[in-house]
C-alpha cells in the first residue's frame, strides 16, 4: 500500500514537472511572440513619431521663410501648426526612447535642435513684426538651413538604425527564451516521463485545463494590448499630414495612408498592391529598383533611412518635390519592410527660391546704396562682405580691407580711433555699437562717418558675426552744426534786429519832428517876413518925414535891426530848405565871418569861437545856403563833443591837390573849411562809420544821424570832399574841401540909397491876403506917384478888371487862399495879354515853380528896392512909356 502511494507521489511529482515545464515553456513562447510584436509596434510609432516631429519642423520653418518673404498670412497658418504639432511629438518621442540611453540621447539631441531651430524662426518673425524685415531676411539669409535639416535627418536615421538594434536584440532574446523554453520541456520530459505513467490521466488533464485556461487568458490580454496599440499606431497614420507609403522588399504598396492619397491623387485601394514606381517620375525606378537590390544584398545605405529630396509623381502625371525618409523594419515572422514618409516641398521650394532672389536683390542694393554694408566673422576676425561703397568712402581698394579687416583703421583720425577700438571690444563683448569719427582720405580730404553694427549669432553653428552699415553724414552734420549756430545766435539776432528796428524808428520820428520843425521854420520865416515888410517901409516913410537927429538915429536903428533880422530869417528859410539853391562862386571867409553870431548863440558861450582866414582868398564854388547848414551842423557837433566847454577853431585856407592824393580828391586848387575842437574826439569805429546815414552816437531823441552824411554829400556833390581826422581825447578835425571857383565873384549891384519917384503916372494893382503888407507897399507906391488900386485876394482882383479897371502893372503875393499870384497872372494875361508882373514873396519854391519865370521881389524890402523893381518892369517896353504918353497929351 506504501509502495503504491509512494509510487504514485512520484508519478504525480514527474507529472507536476512535466506539466509545469510544459506550461512554462508556452507562456516563455507566448510572452516572446508578444513582446516581439509590442516591440515591431514601437518601433514602428517610434519612425513615425520621429517622422512627425521631422514634418512639423519643416512646416513651421516652410510657412515662416514664405512669410518674410511674401508677407501674406496664410503661410503663418503652416508655421504656427508645425510649431504647435512639433512639441507634442517630441515629447513622445522622448517616451518611447526612455528604455534606451542611445536612443533617449538621440532623442534629446533631436530636441535640443528642433528648440534652436524654432527660436531662429520665432526670431525672424519677432524682427519682421516689428517692422526690421531686413534684419529678418539677413537673419534668414545667414542661417544654414539645409545644413541643419541634414543634421535632423540624421539624428531621425541615427534614431531608426538605433531602434532596428534594439528590435534586432528583442528578437533574438525572444528567440533565446524559446530555446531555454524547448530545453526546459525535454529535461522535464525526461524526468517525469517515468513519473506521469502513474498518475497521467487525472494530473494531465488537470494541469492541462490549469494551462489552457492560463495560456488563454494571457493571450487575450496580449491580443488586446496589440489589438490598441495597432489602433493607435493607426489612428496615427490616418491623421499624419504626409505622405506614408509601406512597401515589401519586392516594391509592392502594403499601405497607402489618406495623406498619400490627396499628395498622389490616388486612391488607398488603388494604390495597394501596385509597385512603388508608380510614385516615380519616368526613368527614376530603375535606379530605385538598383538601390533597393544593392542595399537587400550588402546593407549599403545609400537612400535607405538618409532623408533626401527626389521628385514625385502624381496621378495626372504632374511632377512636384519631395521631402522622402525611407525605414527600414520586420515582422514577427522576419520579413523585411520599408516606410517611407514623403512631404510636398513645393512651397518651400518656392520659399527657398524667392529667398535667393532677395538675397541676389539685397546684395544689388547693397552695392548700389552709398552707404557701406559690412559683414565681419567676429570669431575669425575676417571680413566676409563689403560694398563696393567702402572704396568710394574710404578711397582705398576693398581688397586691402578684406586681407586685414583692421586696415580701415589707417583712414582714421588718430583722436577718433580709441572710439573704434572701444566699439570693437563691445561687439567682442557680443552688444551692438555706434561710433561717428573723422576718416582721413588718400587725396587729403576729411569725411565724417557714421558707424552702426549690431551682432547675430546662428543658433547652429554658434559662430557670431557683426552686420553694420557705415554713412557718410559730412554734409548732414555741417548743417546740424550750421542750424545750431544759427539757433545760439537767433536770440541775439531777434534782439540787435529790434534795436536795429527801434532805432530806425526813432530816427524816423527825429526825421519827422525835424521836416515838422523845417515847416514850421519855414512858416514862422515867412510871416516874419510878412511883419517885416510893413515895418522897414513905415520905418522909411518915418525917416523921411523927421528933420529931428535924434529921432533919425532912432529910426536908423530900426532899420538896421530890420535888416539883421532880414538876414536872420533868410537863414531860417535855407534851414527850412526855403531858399532858392544853387551853386555860384562863394566868398568863404566872408561867409564864414557873417555867420560867427549865430554859430555862437547855436553853440553857447561856454564855447569859444575863433575865426581865420587869410585876405585875398579866391571863391570856391558852392551853394552858400547849403554850406552854411554844412557850417552850422559842424558847430553843432562840436559842441555836443565839448559838454564842458573848449575852443572852436573855423579856418577858411586855399589848398591844392596833386595826382594820386591820399584824400582821393582829384588833382586841382581847392578852399578848405576846418572846424577844430578840443572835444573827446572819436574811437576808430566811431569815425569810420560816422558819416553813415542815421549813425548816430548821441542816443534817441538827440540827433538823427544825417548831420555828417549832409556835410559829406555837400562836399561830393560840389567836386570836393568831407576828410576827418579824431582820437579819443584828442578832439577832431572836419575839413570841407571845395574845388576853387573859374569864374570870380559878380560884382554886387547897391541897392539904391533912394527910392526914385514916378516920373510919369501908372496905374499899379496891389493884391495880398495881409493886410499890413498889403497896405503898406501901396502907401510906398503912392508916395513914390502912382495911382495904386488894393485887391485883398486873387477873385477881388479879377473882379475888379471884369468891371473895367485897366492896371498898366500887377503888384501881387505869391501864396495866397485860393488862387496863388501865380495863378492871378496867367487868368490877368488871358484878358491883358502883355501885362507886367512883379512877384512879391518869400518863399524859395517860387523858383522851382511855373511862376519862377516871373519877375520877383523878395520880402522883406525897402522902398527903394520896391521903386526900381518897378520902374524898371514899367520901362522895358511891357507899357506905354511914360514920356511918351506925355508927348501925346
Amino acid at each position: 500500500m506504501r509502495h503504491l502511494s509512494w509510487i504514485g507521489l512520484l508519478a504525480l511529482l514527474g507529472l507536476a514537472l512535466l506539466v509545469g515545464a510544459m506550461f512554462q515553456a508556452g507562456l516563455r513562447l507566448e510572452r516572446s511572440r508578444g513582446e516581439t510584436e509590442r516591440r515591431q509596434i514601437e518601433h514602428m510609432e517610434v519612425l513615425l513619431e520621429s517622422q512627425r516631429a521631422l514634418s512639423a519642423l519643416l512646416d513651421a520653418e516652410t510657412g515662416q521663410r514664405g512669410y518674410l518673404l511674401t508677407g501674406d498670412d496664410r503661410y503663418l497658418g503652416s508655421y504656427r501648426d508645425g510649431r504647435a504639432r512639433i512639441d507634442g511629438h517630441l515629447d513622445r518621442l522622448a517616451e518611447l526612447a526612455a528604455g534606451s540611453p542611445r536612443q533617449a540621447a538621440v532623442a534629446a539631441d533631436l530636441e535640443r535642435l528642433s528648440d534652436a531651430r524654432m527660436a531662429l524662426l520665432d526670431r525672424a518673425l519677432l524682427l519682421a513684426g516689428t517692422g526690421r524685415a531686413d534684419q529678418a531676411v539677413a537673419l534668414v539669409a545667414s542661417d544654414r538651413g539645409q545644413a541643419f535639416m541634414d543634421r535632423v535627418r540624421a539624428l531621425v536615421a541615427r534614431l531608426a538604425a538605433e531602434e532596428e538594434l534594439r528590435l534586432d536584440a528583442r528578437t533574438r532574446q525572444a528567440e533565446a527564451a524559446a530555446t531555454d523554453a524547448r530545453r526546459l520541456l525535454a529535461v522535464a520530459f525526461a524526468i517525469g516521463l517515468g513519473l506521469v505513467a502513474v498518475a497521467a490521466g487525472y494530473a494531465l488533464s488537470a494541469a492541462r485545463a490549469e494551462g489552457r485556461a492560463r495560456g488563454a487568458e494571457e493571450l487575450a490580454r496580449s491580443e488586446a494590448e496589440r489589438q490598441e496599440t495597432l489602433t493607435r499606431l493607426s489612428a496615427i497614420v490616418d491623421t499624419a499630414v504626409d505622405a506614408i507609403v509601406v512597401i515589401d522588399e519586392s516594391g509592392t504598396i502594403q499601405s497607402f495612408n489618406p495623406a498619400a492619397e490627396v499628395i498622389f491623387g490616388y486612391a488607398a485601394d488603388e494604390a495597394r498592391g501596385r509597385n512603388v514606381r508608380m510614385l516615380m517620375p519616368p526613368g527614376h525606378a530603375a535606379a530605385h529598383d538598383g538601390y533597393l537590390a544593392r542595399y537587400l544584398r550588402t546593407g549599403e545605405r545609400r537612400i535607405i533611412g538618409i532623408g533626401r529630396e527626389v521628385d514625385g509623381r502624381r496621378s495626372d502625371g504632374g511632377l512636384f518635390p519631395v521631402d522622402l525618409s525611407i525605414t527600414e523594419w520586420r515582422d514577427a515572422g522576419g520579413r523585411r519592410f520599408f516606410t517611407a514618409v514623403m512631404r510636398d516641398i513645393s512651397l518651400r521650394r518656392e520659399s527657398e527660391r524667392r529667398l535667393q532672389d532677395s538675397e541676389a536683390r539685397f546684395r544689388q542694393l547693397a552695392e548700389t546704396i552709398d552707404d557701406v554694408f559690412y559683414v565681419l566673422e567676429l570669431e575669425e576676425e575676417r571680413i566676409s562682405y563689403v560694398s563696393p561703397a567702402y572704396e568710394r568712402l574710404w578711397g582705398r581698394p576693398v581688397a586691402e580691407l578684406m586681407r586685414d579687416n583692421r586696415a580701415f583703421l589707417e583712414g582714421i583720425h588718430p583722436e577718433d580711433r580709441p572710439l573704434v577700438e572701444a566699439a570693437i571690444r563691445r561687439q567682442h563683448a557680443g552688444g551692438g555699437s555706434e561710433a561717428e569719427y573723422r576718416l582721413r582720405r588718400p587725396d587729403g580730404s576729411e569725411r565724417r562717418v557714421h558707424d552702426r553694427a549690431f551682432v547675430t549669432t546662428d543658433p547652429i553653428t554658434g559662430r557670431r558675426r557683426v552686420v553694420g552699415i557705415a554713412e557718410d553724414v559730412t554734409e548732414r552734420r555741417a548743417a546740424e552744426i550750421a542750424l545750431r549756430q544759427l539757433n545760439e545766435t537767433l536770440e541775439e539776432k531777434v534782439a540787435t534786429a529790434v534795436a536795429e528796428k527801434q532805432a530806425a524808428a526813432a530816427q524816423l520820428f527825429e526825421m519827422q519832428k525835424m521836416d515838422t520843425i523845417g515847416q514850421l521854420t519855414g512858416g514862422v520865416a515867412h510871416d516874419f517876413n510878412n511883419l517885416l515888410t510893413p515895418i522897414v517901409g513905415s520905418l522909411e516913410r518915418a525917416q523921411k518925414r523927421v528933420d529931428d537927429e535924434r529921432t533919425q538915429r532912432l529910426i536908423a536903428g530900426g532899420l538896421d535891426a530890420a535888416e539883421r533880422a532880414r538876414l536872420l530869417v533868410s537863414r531860417l528859410l535855407a534851414f527850412a530848405r526855403r531858399t532858392h539853391l544853387e551853386a555860384r562862386p562863394v566868398d568863404i571867409a566872408a561867409l564864414v565871418g557873417g555867420m560867427t553870431d549865430l554859430i555862437q548863440r547855436s553853440i553857447g558861450p561856454q564855447i569859444a569861437v575863433a575865426v581865420t582866414a587869410p585876405p585875398g582868398l579866391p571863391p570856391a564854388r558852392v551853394d552858400p545856403n547849403q554850406l552854411e547848414l554844412a557850417l552850422l551842423n559842424l558847430a553843432v557837433n562840436a559842441r555836443d563833443a565839448m559838454p564842458g566847454g573848449g575852443t572852436l577853431t573855423l579856418a577858411v585856407g586855399a589848398a591844392e591837390a596833386g595826382p594820386g592824393d591820399p584824400s582821393g580828391l582829384a588833382p586841382g586848387r581847392y578852399l578848405r573849411l576846418s572846424a577844430i575842437d578840443t572835444g573827446t574826439g572819436m574811437d576808430p569805429e566811431t569815425l569810420r562809420r560816422c558819416i553813415e546815414p542815421f549813425y548816430s552816437t548821441k542816443g534817441v531823441g538827440k540827433g538823427t544821424g544825417l548831420g555828417l552824411s549832409m556835410v559829406h554829400g555837400l562836399a561830393a556833390q560840389s567836386g570836393g570832399r568831407l576828410l576827418l581826422a579824431s582820437s579819443p581825447g584828442g578832439g577832431t578835425r572836419a575839413e570841407i574841401w571845395l574845388p576853387e571857383a573859374a569864374e570870380v565873384l559878380p560884382a554886387e549891384s547897391p541897392s539904391p540909397a533912394e527910392a526914385v519917384p514916378a516920373p510919369w503916372s501908372a496905374t499899379l494893382l496891389v493884391v495880398d491876403d495881409q493886410d499890413l503888407v498889403r497896405i503898406g507897399t501901396a502907401e510906398m507906391l503912392r508916395e513914390l506917384g502912382y495911382e495904386v488900386v488894393e485887391a485883398a485876394g486873387a477873385a477881388q482882383a479879377l473882379d475888379l478888371v471884369r468891371r473895367g479897371l485897366a492896371p498898366d502893372l500887377l503888384v501881387t503875393d505869391y501864396l495866397m487862399p485860393g488862387m496863388s499870384g501865380a495863378q492871378l497872372a496867367a487868368e490877368l494875361r488871358e484878358m491883358r495879354p502883355g501885362l507886367p508882373v512883379l512877384l512879391v514873396t518869400g518863399y524859395a519854391e517860387v523858383a522851382q515853380a511855373p511862376a519862377g519865370r516871373l519877375p520877383r521881389l523878395a520880402k522883406p524890402f525897402r522902398q527903394a528896392d520896391l521903386a526900381q523893381r518897378v520902374a524898371g518892369l514899367l520901362d522895358q517896353g511891357k507899357v506905354v512909356s511914360f514920356r511918351a504918353r506925355a508927348r501925346a497929351d
